[in-house]
């Protein structure tokens, strides 16, 4: 009785099907891990410009004096500094004396940042880092006033790290960008 054996064209067969395989999966799973810190760093991004956003429309609400006012028509500015309650929540126009002064600005280092001063030392942090600098943000205040005189559009732009590793056909730009609109209770932001 003979034996069975493979041959030699069957054994280079069998190899290159076995390596095709394997070149295949592993390159699915690095386009995978790419695609996924790629979007978790975009997710990242988006989670701190809809914090600085949202921090800008609470803290704002009980602004009760501008330190630059904006101008009739359209204006821009790249940063806003404003007196305003130390507490979001508890606004009493009566006392200055629980006030902050509040700044939004991007710093030397390309942090998007809030630096909060208080006279009487009541406020609950100096400098709160709203954007890392590694995202480069960029931050635009922007005042139209056919809008309404106490509504700013605040607009802020992020860029992703991980651009190059964004497939063809998608936003190669690596820019995430937020826009919102905040309100003034207490004061018109444009004066003329």
């Amino acid at each position: 009785m003979r034996k069975k054996a493979l041959t030699l064209i069957e054994l280079i067969l069998g190899l290159i099907l076995i390596s095709g395989t394997i070149a295949v999966v592993s390159g699915s799973l690095i386009f995978l891990v790419n695609q996924l810190q790629a979007n978790m760093e975009r997710s990242a991004i988006h989670g701190q410009l809809n914090y600085a956003v949202e921090d800008m429309k609470l803290r704002c609400v009980s602004a009760l004096n501008l330190a630059n006012y904006f101008s009739v028509g359209i204006d821009d500015k790249s940063e806003l500094t404003f007196e305003g309650e130390c507490g979001m929540y508890s606004v009493s126009l009566n006392s200055r004396d629980d006030n902050c002064t509040y700044r939004y600005f991007v710093d030397g280092n390309n942090n998007l940042m809030l630096n909060c001063v208080s006279a009487g030392g009541v406020c609950p942090f100096n400098n709160e880092l709203l954007v890392e600098g590694k995202f480069r943000p960029t931050l635009n205040f922007h005042s139209n006033s056919a809008l309404g005189l106490n509504l700013l559009t605040v607009n802020l732009t992020a860029q992703s790290t991980t651009t190059h590793r964004i497939p063809l056909g998608a936003d190669r730009d690596g820019l995430v960008h937020k826009t919102g609109g905040i309100r003034f209770w207490f004061i018109d932001v444009i004066q003329q």
